[in-house]
């Protein structure tokens, strides 16, 4: 079966909390060609993959677990702990971590044994069901940058978080790039409300790019055998943005839960890391704690 188109999937967790990691994932798939609801119908009502803000809540995260380990299956992923799933998922970042010297007690915790949640993934053969119709899963990569990271990457000229999340995704596009020498389709979600990419793509790998559509739903472009589009709610409409955005939201919610872990007082309730109540109140508990381990704010509270 001959497989010359190339789609990958792109999508962001975590851009705006204040506290835990941004991270940002690619799921790629190979096909023929690319027609969303062939892709969709393949699947049956028995896989799972949607927007992880559907799927992920945390009365529900065993089984947003167990469908999240299920796709992780499908390219071949197994981890046994959070560190090995990093490992085997994880690609360096454009950018070092800025890390104290030594490192601080919560960048030095146990590895957390998965699954976390009792979230034991399903024996479905998601790739064989997918192959049957004509889709045969590639990889998933994805960045997982530390608050640390994120902070000292805000301190460059003419970078904000939206120019930060986009250099990642476009850091990831490179690394399916390189090698791949037939067509290829790439599907992020959208950065913010931006419609036009131009001074960004002018500044990324693999162009010129030219503007084939910039508006509020999508903006797309092409360059040579590529093209890139930025789609509003692409998680939803699009499943290998689906499986990336599951992907990089289990990420993130293992980076919080090895937080917790290190840093809650006995009885408080786990902190997301967005901007409520019971993060505020984690923010104040724990910084007696912070500081008898050596964690400094800088790596610690990310920056608006």
């Amino acid at each position: 079966m001959r497989l010359p188109l190339l789609v990958v999937g792109v999508d962001e967790n975590g851009l705006g909390p204040l506290l835990g990691p941004l991270v940002v994932t690619a799921a790629a798939f190979e096909a023929d060609a690319y027609d969303t609801g062939r892709f969709w119908d393949a699947l049956g009502e028995d896989i799972v993959a949607a927007d992880s803000k559907e799927i992920f809540s945390p009365s529900r995260l065993d089984r947003a677990e167990a469908a999240t380990l299920a796709w992780l299956g499908a390219f071949g992923i197994r981890p046994a702990t959070d560190l090995e799933l990093e490992e085997r998922a994880g690609l360096p970042m454009p950018f070092a971590r800025p890390c104290p010297s030594p490192v601080p007690g919560p960048c030095r915790v146990e590895p957390i044994i998965l699954p976390a949640w009792s979230g034991s993934p399903t024996s479905t053969d998601i790739a064989g069901r997918l192959l049957a119709s004509g889709v045969r899963v590639r990889d998933v990569r994805a960045m997982v940058v530390c608050p640390g990271a994120f902070n000292r990457a805000l301190e460059a000229e003419d970078t904000n978080k939206l120019a930060l999340d986009f250099s990642l995704m476009m850091a990831l596009v490179a690394h399916f790039a390189s090698g791949w020498t037939g067509e290829m389709l790439l599907l992020c979600g959208k950065v913010g409300s931006t419609r036009r990419y131009g001074p960004w793509l002018d500044r990324a790998p693999l162009g010129p790019w030219l503007a084939l559509e910039e508006a509020a739903e999508s903006s797309t472009y092409r360059s040579g055998r590529l093209t890139l589009s930025f789609v509003r709610d692409g998680d939803g409409l699009h499943l290998p943005v689906a499986v990336a955005s599951m992907v990089g939201k289990y990420l993130r919610e293992l980076g919080m839960a090895r937080l917790n872990r290190v840093l809650a007082l006995p009885g408080a309730r786990p902190a997301s890391g967005y901007r409520d109540r019971v993060t505020a109140a984690f923010v104040a508990s724990t910084a007696d704690k912070r500081r008898a381990q050596g964690l400094p704010d800088s790596c610690f509270l990310r920056r608006s």
